[in-house]
């Protein structure tokens, strides 16, 4: 499981993180209703993440020779926009279904706890 929901929220509109006492600390995740992006723009952040943020890569390959990210590989990044790591993997069909969910249930629309529940 991705758990996308940690930094987006299931709603899509951002996810919130707390401290332990639960205070909300910050907002870490950008908003997936609000969003502007196109599929294969969606699909290369997802796959990549974004350097320079807590948003990791997905894709075991994503970086290399073989899977190029925003036309660079790992080496051209510098240290400090080195991406953060993953518990779970998505292969590329996988990315492809959650960016058209996220495109279908989320973007320019946002979703309802009733509407989250049935997916």
């Amino acid at each position: 499981m991705a758990k996308c929901e940690y930094c987006h929220g299931w709603y899509g509109e951002h996810g919130e993180l707390y401290d332990l006492v639960g205070d909300s600390v910050r907002d870490p995740g950008p908003s997936l209703v609000a969003s502007t992006l196109d599929r294969d723009a969606m699909i290369e952040v997802v796959s990549c993440g974004m350097p320079k943020s807590d948003m990791p890569r997905y894709l075991p390959r994503a970086w290399t020779e073989e899977h190029r990210c925003y036309g660079m590989v790992a080496t051209d990044l510098e240290r400090a926009q080195l991406l953060p790591r993953v518990e779970v993997f998505l292969c590329a069909r996988q990315i492809e279904t959650v960016v058209d969910y996220v495109r279908t249930v989320y973007q320019r629309t946002g979703i309802t706890l009733e509407d989250s529940m049935k997916y």
